[in-house]
């Protein structure tokens, strides 16, 4: 395997038979950071399709999702892959785990589709007319099997399993629904582990029903279902199998239903989140968060007031970025404070003072050494603070559009976005480790709206489009690109 070289870049393109190379590839340094210094990682980008495309997403299993002029793809983030078109129309692209889901015959007046969905293991499978939103559809991580709705009608809906391979093959879980009004309640479903989820009221009603349903043991077996509750608030949240259920009652009891039983967790709940492996839950009533350890349920408050607004927590759950206040003249702008989950916080961090705060696509390293916000905020860019979360010097970056983290304390972000207003917006993508002093390093310039790059599933690469005219070599540059991460 090369060496990546800081400074140096690596030319050229392979014959037909295998993937091109780019022509500015290797670790190009945005900064000083001396001659030859040699990182042990080949850098150099390859591409994965020629194609006029804008990237929509990535599966779970390593596909890009991307649309062009004549449809919706997916191709493999690997060298000498071949794309897939999912659909021939213009369609609205939806990615949960491996599994694509594609709307197309779009009508936004009554809010639904066609329905498509593709796998890597199934192929493109059709679906057929179903209700068009992102939160109307649901897959197992493994995307063996989906939900989906069908038999629509002005009020209600049905809710459907199946699996990916054979959605023809559905069976009906819940057979009329409301869709959700302001008469009606708005269902909720999905899945924890291979068990479905699902909360919903019937049309012209607020009181909602919450099932779990178990999958078959064999092909020929069907879903069997056990009610959990009724006359619940449409909203609820489980651990990663199951097992443990947080809901909440129409009178603003939080109760978790295990095995054992149903378990009164506090009253006026208004939100919840698992933490620990299940084994405790984080909410609010009211203004404040607390924590309780579980099955021994014991609340114990963490911040006691303005907790008004919740933002991500740490990917280990061990800090808790929320806002006190947020307006939305000219975007998002808010407030900012980070408070440790493990105990009390009479004194919480805060970040930004006022309004004057704004979050990106991550806002925690992946190792959760370090919070990640935007200050100076102006409608394209901003100055991206990044600070230890136990406090410390805040590292800045300016103009800065957009934020992922990548593997450890790893953060790769786009900056110097391109003139909105004029086609093609490009942004240059770069990266820099928190844990080290380096200055941030340029992995590649110009690229289609930074926005819109996608990490792959390890974390260790970056997808990216390059448009026409930005091209270094042309239109021979045109397409998507896979870069490895130093």
């Amino acid at each position: 395997m090369p060496w990546a070289v800081y400074g140096c870049a690596s030319g050229g393109s392979v014959d037909g038979e295998g993937p091109e190379t780019g022509t500015g590839g290797g670790f190009v340094p945005g900064g000083d950071a001396g001659p030859d210094v040699k990182v042990p990682v080949d850098t150099t980008p390859y591409k994965i399709t020629s194609a006029t495309a804008t990237l929509s997403g990535m599966t779970s299993d390593g596909y890009a999702v991307y649309h062009t002029a004549d449809g919706l793809y997916a191709v493999a983030a690997k060298p000498a892959s071949t794309p897939v078109r999912i659909t021939t129309d213009s369609a609205i692209a939806v990615v949960r785990g491996p599994v694509v889901f594609a709307y197309t015959n779009v009508n936004y007046t009554n809010n639904t589709g066609t329905l498509t969905i593709w796998t890597a293991a199934g192929g493109v499978k059709a679906v057929g007319p179903t209700l068009l939103s992102d939160d109307m559809v649901a897959a197992t991580d493994d995307g063996g099997q989906i939900l989906f709705t069908a038999d629509v009608t002005s009020t209600t809906a049905s809710l459907n399993v199946s699996s990916s391979r054979t959605p023809d093959k559905r069976q009906i879980l819940v057979p009329a629904m409301g869709r959700g009004s302001a008469t009606t309640c708005r269902p909720r479903f999905g899945f924890a582990g291979q068990r479905a989820i699902a909360v919903w009221c019937g049309d012209g009603s607020q009181s909602a029903t919450l099932a779990r349903y178990e999958a078959p043991a064999t092909a020929a077996a069907t879903w069997t279902t056990s009610s959990i509750a009724s006359d619940v608030q449409p909203a609820w949240v489980a651990d990663a199998r199951g097992d443990r259920v947080f809901f909440v009652t129409n009178n603003s009891r939080g109760m978790i239903a295990d095995g054992q039983g149903v378990v009164l967790v506090d009253n006026g709940v208004t939100w919840a989140t698992f933490a620990d492996n299940g084994n405790s839950l984080l909410y609010t009533v009211n203004d404040q968060l607390r924590r309780t350890s579980l099955p021994a349920v014991n609340p114990t408050p963490v911040v006691t007031v303005g907790f008004a607004a919740r933002a991500p927590f740490s990917p280990n759950y061990a800090y808790a970025l929320y806002s006190t206040v947020i307006t939305y003249d000219g975007g998002e702008h808010r407030d900012l404070y980070l408070a440790s989950t493990s105990k009390l916080n009479p004194a919480p961090d805060k970040l930004v003072e006022g309004a004057n705060g704004q979050l990106s696509r991550s806002a925690f390293t992946d190792d959760s050494s370090n919070v990640l916000y935007l200050t100076d905020i102006k409608p394209d860019r901003g100055t991206l603070n990044a600070r230890p979360v136990g406090g410390g010097s805040v590292r800045k970056f300016p103009n800065v559009d957009s934020v992922l983290a990548a593997t450890g304390s790893t953060i790769v972000f786009s900056d110097n976005r391109s003139d909105p207003q004029t086609y093609p917006v490009v942004s240059d993508v770069k990266v820099v480790d928190l844990a080290t002093g380096q200055a941030p390093f340029l992995l590649r310039a110009k690229v289609l709206d930074g926005r819109t790059v996608q990490l792959t599933p390890q974390r260790d690469k970056i997808v990216y489009a390059i448009p026409r005219a930005e091209g270094e070599q042309g239109a021979a540059d045109e397409g998507l690109w896979v870069q490895a991460i130093p």
